[in-house]
């Protein structure tokens, strides 16, 4: 026997039958899946859920409105000093509630992501024990045919991948929609070409 007809014979045994069965999981291709109704099917799990739902989005509401407070105070600050009515103690006064509306943006935000984190965990142990129960039904074929490393996938893996979606999608998708929608409002109260140019 060669050196590489060895190698190759120690290779073999040392992945074992559940490395053959990983490779050949991974060669099949995966049934499509829609992308629709796992958001359905998590959207539902969250419904239970759906007061600590709605006020987190309510917290990442308030810190999007608060992350503008600094420009409009500087806007406000700037008009002053470019008519002449230049008073220091309430351009002070400006200065100190943008400091204060940045404090209270950082905190609602905090909170938004805190509770769309403690709904994601929450969601995530309902969905593990609901897989656990039903891998105690099925037949014992199936995990015949699939490796402990795809089990070990999909128990804790995939489930993990819920986390990224649920726990930070509600507050920074509040940010990102109402925080550009409330600044185009401003600039077409104040002069509807600025909001033209925005856009």
């Amino acid at each position: 026997m060669t050196v590489s007809a060895s190698t190759e014979a120690l290779d073999v045994d040392a992945r074992g039958p559940d490395t053959d069965k990983a490779e050949k999981a991974a060669a099949e291709p995966r049934a499509s899946v829609s992308i629709g109704a796992v958001a359905l099917r998590l959207f539902a799990m969250m419904r239970e859920r759906r007061w600590l739902l709605l006020l987190s989005i309510v917290f990442g509401t308030l810190a999007a409105l608060l992350s503008l407070a600094p420009y409009a105070a500087a806007a406000v600050a700037l008009v002053a000093i470019l008519h002449g009515n230049i008073d220091w103690h309430w351009i002070g006064l400006v200065g100190a509630s943008a400091l204060g509306a940045v404090a209270g943006r950082h905190l609602f935000f905090s909170l938004a992501t805190g509770l769309s984190h403690r709904i994601a965990f929450q969601t995530q142990q309902e969905l593990r024990l609901a897989l656990a129960a039903k891998l105690a039904r099925v037949p014992l074929g199936f995990f015949d045919d699939r490796s402990k490393g795809e089990l070990r996938t999909i128990l804790l893996d995939d489930v993990e991948g819920v986390e990224d979606g649920m726990a930070h999608l509600v507050p920074e998708f509040s940010a990102a929609v109402v925080a550009p929608v409330v600044a185009l409002a401003l600039l077409a109260v104040i002069d509807w070409r600025l909001t033209l140019l925005a856009l």
